[in-house]
């Protein structure tokens, strides 16, 4: 990873770090993850999906974005035609700039 991404990774880090200390409603607690989460802990981006709800307990960071109108080329989506493919693994280029710079 570049310097760039290495400081901005640290200051994410500082700041929930910093928001979970001080506010009491911030605070981390173990919940059950979302149905689908992409796994960004290996070398590889991929998309894990747990099936019928059995996604196990664990603390995760969301991020909120517009999906622009679903007949237009927007931003990148999963579909049921390349769900496979996202889960044997996911190149940056093919998300988009605010995927690519949250990562």
């Amino acid at each position: 990873r570049s310097l760039r991404a290495k400081l901005a990774a640290l200051a994410l880090h500082s700041w929930l770090k910093s928001c979970d200390t001080l506010h009491s409603l911030c605070r981390a607690t173990s919940t059950k993850l979302p149905t689908r989460i992409l796994d960004m802990s290996a070398s590889v981006i991929r998309l894990v999906e747990f099936p019928n709800h059995q996604a196990p307990d664990g603390i995760y960071a969301t991020m909120s974005h517009c999906w622009g109108c679903p007949d237009t080329k927007g931003p990148t989506r999963t579909t049921k035609d390349n769900l496979r493919a996202r889960k044997a693994g996911i190149a940056l280029d093919e998300l988009s700039p605010v995927f690519r710079d949250a990562i």
